[in-house]
């Protein structure tokens, strides 16, 4: 499940967590069947960088974080930890932008990878929902995607993800990874063709439902997530808008009809 509120609390200056995050509100989550809790980071306030109140960024930051991960891992949950927020530059990261940025990412998971690069109960999702080109599946979105730099309807230098791997794998760290594909990580067209070389082979796709889209619909680009190996992390629907699951791995018991739910 997603435990939303680190990504934007800390940057709005009010706190770390939007509701509880103590160890009853995790017994709440465990007695839900749920294995794995996906908490989004803020880039700007783990960098504590860009004015963010120092009471919520840097070494406070990452305390509230790392304790947090430390209950949800003794209660026995893998934490998937998530860049959710970024901005390049001197801004605040206060939304998403199209893709992470050459400013200040690479040192954010080199940092986070340092942290957690030996608990092998924590998988990294290297950025939540990746929308370039303005938000195209094209061959210049894929581009950015896996090679960052200047890129089609964005004023800051990408980090592309074949980046983001080699930053994380530079500090030792064997973490599994999580990449989403383009349009908000719905769209795994050309996921495969340019999967970002990992050396522990343990690169994986991150998807997410949340939309009916050619690519999650069609059952040949939903098969070439088989050759990489998929981690879903996320389902749900647009507001008052009902589809049917088409997945192969969308059982009886819950995959008939995804309605109401978000994630």
């Amino acid at each position: 499940m997603n435990r939303s509120g680190t990504e934007y609390a800390c940057a709005q200056g009010w706190g770390f967590f939007d509701g509880p995050s103590d160890s009853a509100s995790i017994a709440a989550i465990a007695s839900w069947k749920a294995n794995a809790v996906r908490v989004p980071l803020n880039e700007t306030c783990w960098l504590a960088i860009n004015g963010v109140k120092p009471a919520y960024a840097g070494a406070n930051y990452a305390r509230a974080i790392g304790d947090f991960v430390d209950r949800l891992n003794r209660a026995g949950l893998v934490v998937i930890l998530e860049l959710h927020w970024s901005a390049a530059d001197t801004a605040i990261a206060l939304g998403q932008a199209p893709m992470p940025n050459r400013d200040h990412t690479l040192e954010f998971w080199r940092q986070v990878a340092a942290a957690y690069g030996s608990n092998n109960r924590v998988i990294f999702d290297l950025y939540n929902e990746p929308f370039p080109d303005s938000n195209r599946d094209t061959p210049e979105a894929w581009r950015c995607w896996r090679d960052g730099g200047t890129c089609g309807g964005m004023s800051f230098q990408a980090a592309g993800m074949q980046e983001l791997v080699d930053t994380i794998r530079s500090t030792g760290a064997t973490n599994v990874l999580m990449v989403g594909g383009v349009q908000y990580a719905a769209t795994l067209s050309h996921w495969v063709a340019n999967k970002p070389t990992d050396p522990r082979n343990s690169c994986h796709i991150g998807l997410r439902t949340s939309r009916p889209t050619r690519a999650t619909t069609s059952r040949r680009r939903g098969t070439s997530t088989t050759s990489a190996g998929a981690i879903h992390r996320g389902v749900g629907t647009a507001p008052r808008r009902r589809w049917r699951c088409k997945f192969p791995w969308c059982s009886a018991s819950w995959g008939r009809t995804i309605g109401a739910a978000r994630s």
